[in-house]
């Protein structure tokens, strides 16, 4: 588990908590195991994985990363997607950003414009997204900037899990609650700054010579 994760010797022995659990039950499937984990284990994977990807999305720049930590981690949840799986489809509103953790992601057009239905159908474009890739962080900036679901950007790709697939999700509506909970982190509108008295008083003067 630590392997997968890329997490280092120091964060605790997870290999032995999940042996134990596999003990008491044999049944246990393999994308089970991160829920199973005791919290602080899984805020520790959660801390390692994602805060890096965080800090690259261009409205959380210059968030400290302790913040980033006490108002994202917690709404991160885990999804598994089995191979073949649809994701996010291209043209419809993209509604929740996600980090991937392990597997991998085919992406892809189905049309030279980005929109269903367009050109001949056929696949033009096509990407792999695998561990410690991000999808979707336009949604931070929407986030930001609207309080309406009638504006939610639109995926301008198609993501399908090429085998089984687990991904940390933040939907649209988390991300809304988040910035409405702590809009001084958040620049929500473009700031015009309002004359003080001075400066008001300093145009007069110039005006009246």
């Amino acid at each position: 588990m630590s392997n997968e994760y890329g997490l280092p010797n120091a964060s605790g022995d997870i290999c032995e908590i999940v042996k134990r659990q596999f003990r008491r039950d044999g049944d246990l499937a393999v994308e089970n195991i991160f829920s199973i984990l005791p919290l602080d284990v899984r805020k520790i994977i959660k801390r390692h994985l994602l805060l890096p990807k965080l800090k690259e999305v261009p409205t959380l720049q210059g968030i400290d990363e302790n913040v980033l930590d006490d108002i994202f981690l917690d709404h991160l949840e885990q999804v598994i997607y089995d191979g073949g799986n649809y994701i996010i489809r291209e043209g419809e509103p993209l509604d929740m950003m996600i980090f991937i953790s392990r597997g991998s992601v085919l992406t892809y057009n189905t049309s030279s414009t980005g929109h269903v239905g367009g050109g001949s159908g056929l696949s033009n474009t096509i990407g792999r997204l695998t561990r410690d890739d991000l999808y979707g962080q336009e949604l931070m900036s929407w986030a930001t900037t609207s309080t309406s679901f009638s504006d939610l950007p639109i995926s301008s790709k198609t993501l399908k899990s090429h085998e089984k697939v687990e991904v940390f999700a933040i939907r649209a509506s988390v991300l809304l609650h988040i910035v409405s909970e702590h809009k001084k982190y958040f620049k929500t509108e473009t700031q015009h700054p309002h004359p003080t008295d001075s400066t008001l008083i300093e145009i007069n003067e110039h005006g009246n010579s």
